[in-house]
């Protein structure tokens, strides 16, 4: 019963494409600011998607193969 596993690997597209998109947004931002300025106070929010994104994909890839047995 590997169903799960399609899901999981939704969810690590996303997780990776979300990831992927932030941080072409802060690099560009960056890219037009002066030297010392700091873009990531502006994308906290995107950033913190991300990592719950990426947090929860490594939380479930580790624990629904243990459940599933």
């Amino acid at each position: 019963m590997k169903n799960y596993q399609q899901y999981l690997n939704i969810l690590f597209a996303l997780a990776v494409g979300f990831s992927g998109y932030t941080l072409a947004r802060v690099y560009l931002t960056r890219r037009g600011l002066p030297p010392g300025a700091c873009p990531i106070e502006s994308f906290s929010t995107e950033i913190s998607i991300s990592i719950a994104l990426c947090v929860l994909y490594f939380i479930l890839s580790v624990v629904l193969p243990r459940i599933k047995r």
